[in-house]
């Protein structure tokens, strides 16, 4: 199984930031998580492929709201890039979500339809915070942090996946196929706000917490599915 850890090394371009994640310990790792060892177990089913699919899709809007506050928070480069780049992400990643649930036999219900279980929000919610409330340098280390977490997961996901006899439809997969390469130029996006953040003479210990929150967050998210 690939990865034991963070495999992307913040280069010397970047010496704050690079401080600071040191300080991680164990580094950020998405690759074992919860989702990815129920696909493994041979327990995953159409229901919980489904289920993972249709909270990506409800957890869109409040992660598009908390880039559109961060980018009128912090509407000049480099900070801004980050909450620019991951909402053009999102918002390209709606079809392809619908596309995934239709290739799978599933609707969307609209948001607030049913209570889903907590952590499905933990990720969308985190991300909404960050946006609303996080200084530039928790706001460029835990939009890397969790930009990195979430390639891992892809990673994860796409290997066992593919391993198994009977796998989900390819439109299911090519949600996680779009991060299972490394997304190094985005990655390092988020590297630059951080600096900055951290230059300008941000909280590094807090920049630190948010880096680690946003793992956490989405680790939660993909337990929630498996629930």
């Amino acid at each position: 199984m690939t990865g034991s850890g963070s495999e992307h090394r913040c280069s010397e371009d970047f010496p704050r930031s690079r401080e600071v994640l040191a300080e991680l310990v164990p580094p950020l790792n998405g690759y074992h998580n919860d989702f990815a060892r129920l696909v493994e177990s041979g327990g995953a089913e159409n229901e919980h492929y489904s289920r993972l699919i249709r909270y990506l899709d409800l957890s869109l809007d409040s992660q598009v709201a908390g880039y559109g506050i961060g980018v009128a928070r912090f509407p000049h480069k480099p900070t801004a890039d980050p909450f620019m780049e991951f909402a053009e992400i999102k918002l390209n990643a709606r079809e392809l979500i619908r596309r995934a649930a239709s290739a799978l036999g599933s609707r969307v219900e609209p948001e607030g339809s049913t209570l889903l279980p907590f952590d499905a929000y933990s990720m969308p919610w985190y991300l909404l915070w960050l946006g609303a409330l996080g200084n530039r340098a928790q706001s460029g280390l835990g939009a890397y942090a969790g930009l990195l977490v979430w390639h891992h997961v892809c990673v994860s996901l796409v290997e066992r996946i593919m391993s198994l006899e009977h796998p989900p439809p390819e439109d299911f997969v090519m949600i996680f196929r779009r991060f299972a390469e490394l997304p190094e130029r985005v990655l390092r996006v988020c590297l630059q706000a951080a600096e900055e953040g951290l230059r300008s003479g941000d909280d590094r210990k807090t920049a630190l917490v948010a880096a680690r929150l946003a793992e956490t967050s989405v680790l939660r998210f993909m337990s929630a599915p498996t629930q």
